[in-house]
């Protein structure tokens, strides 16, 4: 598609060169054979010989052929040269002239529908956008290509909205992100189209939705004409209307504000329930107490250089402590047991190679590894190829059909979400909020959180999005506790209450105390408290710790108190509580390692951890560990081939290790109950 610098030039080396290119399209097919006769072919082939060395004498020889011919069926495309040369002389009057004379008085040809989008373009830039408008309405966009076509609606939803309709402007646009070419160019005009959105009238929306009733863009219409009438004061209107919306396409940018109105409105029903692996206190044994039972070669694939290589390093020092090969004499190693050691080297492709020469040995009969996704995507196809177990420490593997080679063992969202949605549930809290960045991975967990809360019979009152790279979260904020959806006599209540409270501030205590008190007191015309409205028990931010610390004082500054925050593992970092110190106190979040006052599992794997390499492990090495001690519980157990093993990994059921409590679900996926932390004072331990 043309840029927005191209639709808004009219002359120019671009426009020209399209002209050329058109002119020399229709004169390849206006001289084939029966199309026009002898003289008139000598005539327009004596033109464009000599436009380039004699422009001056290929316009006289045209306008000959227009005044002599003007039935030819080489008018139109005479018309379309002459107008190119015009305009490649300055003469844009002139180009315009020739034009108009191809799409009004000449016969229609194969070239009308392209010379009314030049004219259009021109009388555009003459400041014509009318007549533009209904010049390039004429144009059948049924026999254009499909670029032209996407420029002529470029165009006329250009031209409708500089003509003030923004329905027509609309449903051009609709088109346009219908017939978008990729998803950048779909993006541009998604964006373009929430602005003429914002900008409609009531009237116009309705108009809009009625006509395009079917589209991709139909939902937010409505939603939009929703959001109006609730403003309104329309509250049983806007439940008609919000009724009618339902089952249309949803993108996922609308499914925030229309879960928001339906629960503003009374329209959602809360679902049951779902269960999670036991906590640590439920179980007692390990996964393997005794490695130097374990008989077996046990392969490693980890990234051991490139991007991932601290991580690997410290996932391969928490598979060497589950081997027991660091507690035994250096020289011989436990008995009848060895890993062999092979470096991804960060890429899907080294993965692949490491794990395809680590099958050749037969003896190998487990793999443990990789540990970034993009590794295991090139992991994966080299296991099932050879059948061989392949327990992969990253979250997720796409599904590739055969995947019964494929174990993924890494900590997984929808198991976070649930957990926290469990515990705000089973300490009373059944009024959620979500405050989350408009990014994937905040709109996953947004969406987990909120199915988990309802499952389990909880409620999502509130939800809003911020930029991913914003530092400034007040109108986000701001929009959770209500200022987002109020009737004009609540703006109105509104700004007296915050008259009362700017006159607190400039007298003396007991007269502020007086006028705070009767700022509080107002309340909107139906009795209901005005916002903020804090009205659920839990704020749910799936952010990093480096935004919450920003996030949670602003809460404090709006009027967000008496809330738990509720976060994910990247809240887990001392930062947490250094930056975010009180406005952070209380709050819960998940995390793949325990914190102080773990389980005994955890506490001995981190003492045996600390003793042996210097330093406190990560939740990488805790994974790793646990990987290493499955393939060693199943060798004890007496399974000894590949076979055996990948039979006996699945389908595993309440095992616990050091990185928490986790099961097998029978198609490879690790269901794992993450460890809950919390901020006491000023320091993160564990709840569990």
């Amino acid at each position: 598609m043309i840029s927005s610098t191209e639709r808004r030039t009219v002359g120019g080396a671009a426009a020209l060169a399209w002209l050329a290119l058109l002119v020399l399209v229709s004169c390849q097919s206006a001289l084939g054979p029966g199309r026009a006769r002898q003289e008139e072919r000598q005539a327009y082939r004596q033109a464009l010989a000599i436009q380039e060395t004699d422009p001056a004498g290929a316009i006289a020889v045209l306008e000959r052929f227009l005044s002599t011919w003007p039935r030819s069926p080489l008018a139109d495309d005479a018309g379309v040269t002459l107008a190119a040369i015009l305009l490649e002389q300055g003469d844009k009057a002139g180009a315009q002239r020739v034009l108009l004379q191809v799409t009004e008085t000449l016969p229609p040809g194969d070239q009308t529908d392209k010379a009314r989008y030049r004219l259009a373009g021109l009388q555009r830039a003459a400041g014509q956008p009318e007549a533009a408008r209904r010049t390039a309405g004429a144009i059948q966009l049924s026999r254009l290509s499909k670029t032209d076509r996407l420029r002529v609606e470029r165009l006329l939803a250009d031209l409708a909205g500089e003509t003030g309709d923004p329905v027509t402007q609309l449903f051009w646009l609709s088109q346009l992100y219908e017939h978008a070419p990729d998803d950048e160019e779909r993006q541009a005009v998604d964006a373009e189209i929430d602005g003429v959105v914002d900008r409609m009238r009531r009237t116009q929306l309705a108009r809009s939705a009625e006509q395009l009733r079917d589209g991709a863009i139909s939902m937010r219409l409505r939603l939009r004409l929703v959001e109006m009438l609730v403003g309104g004061g329309d509250l049983d209107g806007a439940r008609d209307e919000l009724r009618q919306a339902r089952g249309l396409p949803t993108r996922p940018a609308d499914e925030d504000r229309l879960r928001a109105l339906e629960v503003r409105l009374g329209l959602r029903q809360p679902e049951p329930t779902f269960s999670l692996p036991p906590a640590f206190a439920d179980l007692r044994r390990p996964l393997v107490s005794d490695p130097s039972r374990a008989q077996g070669v046990l392969g490693v694939a980890l990234p051991l250089s490139g991007d991932y290589a601290s991580f690997g390093e410290e996932s391969l020092q928490g598979i060497l402590l589950a081997t027991g090969i660091l507690d035994a004499d250096a020289s011989s190693g436990p008995a009848g047991l060895r890993v062999r050691v092979r470096d991804t080297q960060s890429s899907a492709a080294g993965a692949e190679r490491a794990v395809l020469d680590l099958a050749r040995d037969d003896d190998v009969t487990a793999i443990v590894g990789p540990l970034a996704l993009r590794e295991t995507e090139g992991a994966a196809g080299a296991a099932r190829q050879e059948g061989v177990p392949l327990l992969a420490l990253s979250r997720r593997v796409p599904d590739s059909g055969d995947n019964r080679w494929e174990f993924r063992l890494g900590l997984a969202p929808e198991d976070e979400a649930r957990l926290l949605a469990q515990h705000a549930l089973d300490q009373g809290a059944r009024r959620c909020a979500i405050l989350y960045p408009r990014d994937r991975y905040g709109r996953t967990l947004r969406a987990l959180f909120w199915d988990a809360v309802e499952e389990q019979g909880g409620e999502v009152v509130g939800v809003a999005s911020y930029d991913p790279d914003a530092t400034d979260f007040s109108q986000a904020i701001r929009q959770l506790v209500g200022f987002g959806f109020l009737t004009p006599e609540e703006k109105a209540i509104i700004a007296q209450r915050d008259r009362l409270l700017a006159r607190a501030r400039r007298f003396q205590p007991e007269k502020a105390r007086k006028l705070r008190e009767e700022a509080a007191a107002l309340v909107a015309p139906d009795g209901s408290p005005l916002p903020p409205v804090v009205d659920f028990d839990v704020l749910f931010v799936p952010d990093s710790h480096e935004n919450v610390v920003l996030i949670a004082p602003q809460l404090a500054f709006h009027g967000v108190t008496g809330v738990t925050l509720f976060g994910t593992n990247g809240w887990n970092h001392p930062d947490l509580v250094r930056i975010g110190q009180k406005h952070v106190e209380g709050a819960v979040f998940t995390a793949a390692l325990a914190g102080a006052g773990g389980h005994p599992f955890h506490e001995d794997f981190a003492r045996r951890f600390q003793a042996t390499f210097g330093r406190a492990p990560d939740g990488f090495a805790a994974q790793a560990y646990d990987a290493a001690a499955l393939v060693l519980a199943q060798w004890i157990d007496g399974s000894d081939s590949r076979e055996e093993v990948q039979e006996g990994l699945l389908g595993l059921d309440n095992q616990a290790g050091a990185s928490g409590v986790f099961s097998i679900d029978n198609d490879g996926n690790a269901v794992r109950r993450p460890h809950l932390l919390v901020v006491e004072g000023g320091t993160i331990t564990t709840l569990q």
